[in-house]
């Protein structure tokens, strides 16, 4: 059959997730495996304003996909795999973003906003690791983008509480939600109120972009290693890049009501003082050229802003604080720490 760019996008329901399948619609012989949390939802959307865009040779599948539910995340996979089966996977772009101020947690009791941003990603991508090895036979490089946010970066001085922690571990359950399971029942729930109120899901949201700047920079030197070893398809070279966005109004960060309140006031100094402020269309026009390839090669692991290259945090570049992310989200999610395909 005749080569087709297979691509995953979650969170495609919306924003640039939407408008990044809605370009790629229109590119011959694509493949979009769309995702949104409502199945109906998604499919509306495919049927207004995806499909009537699909160039002739190309084709969307629409699916449910719930980031806070490992059962959600492997039953999709298991999806994927039929549904890509004979012509592989090319490129995942990890964009469902979730902004939450309730203190809440996933299926598995992790803090919802990391558990959803970071590890229902990393699981997901884990578990569709191996198709991106099948049928390479005269295919392009593929590549993994993580849409990650410059709210990661305390230099940028976003309206964003940067991240703060003082181990990574505390990322995964916000400590100070911690409650001593020797304590007495009221004590508990008292305890738990506390945090509760403690919960900034701001800052939540920053340190879980940050995760996805770790596990995109990790990925890519083990996918890099991967290659070099050869073996079973390993010699497919892989790009991985954390993505930056902007400041778009209508991401998950923008429906939060302390940011939408602050924005009006911010968004001429923000305009001003950098290149931040984007639109939904020249993101997604630069998406499309990266997910496409037309700006490969690109340095492996790096992070990109709207339309260029950019540095990422400082804390961004600590291996021993990637390696700790990946050890432990390999612990959560029960997969071996080495990379097999």
């Amino acid at each position: 059959g005749k080569m087709k760019g297979t691509y995953v996008i979650t969170g495609a329901s919306s924003g640039i997730g939407l408008a990044l399948a809605e370009r790629l619609a229109a590119v011959p012989d694509t493949h979009l495996l769309l995702t949104g949390r409502s199945l109906d939802k998604m499919e509306g959307i495919a049927s207004k304003a995806i499909r009537p865009k699909l160039h002739g040779s190309s084709f969307a599948d629409c699916f449910s996909l719930d980031l806070s539910s490992f059962a959600s995340i492997e039953g999709f996979a298991e999806a994927v795999k039929k549904c890509v089966a004979g012509e592989g996977l090319d490129v995942i772009v990890g964009n469902a973003g979730l902004q939450d101020t309730q203190y809440r947690t996933t299926q598995e009791g992790f803090e919802m906003t990391w558990g959803s941003n970071h590890l229902g990603h990393f699981y997901l991508v884990r578990l569709l690791l191996p198709l991106f090895y099948e049928c390479t036979e005269g295919k392009k490089d593929a590549q993994i983008i993580m849409v990650s946010s410059g709210t990661h970066d305390p230099a940028r001085k976003t309206p964003v509480p940067p991240p703060k922690f003082d181990k990574i571990e505390d990322i995964a359950t916000v400590p100070h939600i911690r409650v001593d399971p020797t304590l007495p029942e009221e004590d508990k729930k008292a305890q738990l109120a506390a945090n509760e109120k403690e919960y900034n899901g701001l800052r939540a949201y920053s340190q879980s972009k940050l995760c996805n700047v770790f596990f995109a920079y990790e990925l890519s030197r083990r996918l890099q290693g991967l290659c070099q070893a050869g073996g079973k398809g390993g010699s497919r070279k892989i790009y991985t890049i954390a993505y930056d966005p902007g400041w778009i109004p209508d991401t998950a960060l923008m429906r939060n009501s302390v940011i939408r309140y602050l924005v009006p006031v911010l968004a001429p100094i923000i305009r001003m003082t950098s290149r931040m402020a984007s639109t939904t269309e020249h993101t997604s026009l630069w998406m499309c050229k990266l997910v496409t390839g037309e700006v490969l090669p690109v340095p492996d692991g790096c992070y990109w802003s709207v339309d260029r290259e950019e540095r990422s945090s400082e804390l961004s570049y600590d291996e021993r604080l990637q390696k700790e992310l990946w050890d432990m989200s390999c612990r959560f999610t029960r997969l071996g720490e080495e990379l097999a395909v």
